[in-house]
């Protein structure tokens, strides 16, 4: 990865314990010419999730991030102590650079909240 930027919330979910994870990745593909788009960046991050017992709900959906077109994957799973965890995977593919951000939340509400600030991105 060229570049990750990660920040917690906390104090998130029902006990007030859980953690809400806000992550910007910038990744040079350079040497992984078969990745041209968001939709594949999001499949294979689910992919690499499933092995985490995270399910996929649902197919990539195109969404649109300071007008440009970003993939959206969101899946379900659960952390080390049984609580659910709600992620949702945005990246778009541009001049040979897989940009994206993971979110991951406690409950679906706050991980809607936070897809609904990151589409408010705007890019120069």
């Amino acid at each position: 990865s060229l570049l990750t930027l990660s920040r917690n919330i906390p104090g998130q979910g029902v006990n007030g314990r859980a953690r809400a994870n806000f992550q910007i990745v910038a990744e040079d593909l350079s040497s992984h010419h078969e990745v041209t788009s968001g939709k594949e960046c999001v499949l294979r991050l689910a992919e690499r999730l499933k092995k985490a017992h995270y399910t996929p709900i649902g197919e990539p959906k195109e969404v649109k991030i300071g007008g440009q077109p970003f993939f959206r994957q969101d899946l379900k799973g659960r952390d080390s102590s049984g609580a659910p965890v709600f992620q949702s995977s945005l990246f778009t593919v541009t001049r040979g650079y897989a940009l994206g951000f993971i979110l991951a939340s406690p409950t679906q509400l706050i991980l809607n909240n936070m897809v609904d600030t990151v589409g408010k991105t705007e890019f120069y």
